[in-house]
């Protein structure tokens, strides 16, 4: 996140800390308490939902 803010490439207000919640949170979710399938796509969405969030 630090260096994605250094280069211009994210947003400099969000908590950094709570990106990187965000984004670990559903992989944990699925692979310790829900079960489903950790498919290719599944981080490709992930990252799509979230980065429009914290694009410049």
């Amino acid at each position: 996140m630090e260096r994605g803010i250094s280069r211009g490439e994210l947003k400099a207000g969000p908590d950094s800390e709570v990106a990187t919640d965000l984004l670990l949170g559903p992989i944990y979710y699925r692979f310790f308490l829900s079960g489903s399938p950790m498919d290719k796509g599944f981080g490709k969405r992930l990252v799509d939902t979230l980065l429009p969030a914290f694009a410049p």
